[in-house]
């Protein structure tokens, strides 16, 4: 991963958006947000910028998150992209399915800021090159 990580944020809800964006830039950590996953398409099919790792939500109503894994993990130009899961979603059958599509990680929506922050810099801080995010260290403990 470079020096100075580029982070994408997909999901539907403006706050979450808002919070991940602040968040971010608090980190020091430039964030690209989309409600939209056209727009997020174009932008991954359209470098720069590279992101370093797509976070995504699940339960979206003009594409669920498992379908942007899927969609990601079937193009060659951005299969290596780590995606991370950041949803409220956290059950076995959701996160399964996620890792099942190529997910590299999953972060059940912390329920405070600062936790948010840990779980950005946490992601950012893994070598995903070396990761392997089998049973259980696949899911983000808070």
């Amino acid at each position: 991963m470079s020096n100075s990580p580029i982070l994408f944020y997909i999901d539907d809800d403006a706050d979450d958006l808002f919070l991940f964006a602040e968040a971010a830039a608090e980190l020091g950590i430039a964030a690209h947000v989309f409600s939209d996953p056209a727009a997020l398409f174009q932008t991954l099919n359209n470098p720069p910028p590279v992101p370093s790792i797509v976070f995504a939500d699940l339960n979206m109503p003009l594409k669920s998150g498992h379908a942007i894994i899927s969609d990601m993990r079937s193009s060659s130009s951005l299969s290596r992209i780590p995606v991370v899961v950041l949803s409220t979603a956290n059950d076995s059958h959701n996160r399964e399915k996620s890792r099942d599509l190529g997910a590299n990680y999953y972060i059940c929506k912390p329920t405070s800021y600062d936790k948010l922050k840990d779980a950005i810099a946490f992601s950012v801080g893994i070598d995903w090159n070396t990761f392997n995010a089998s049973g259980q260290a696949f899911v983000h403990k808070s």
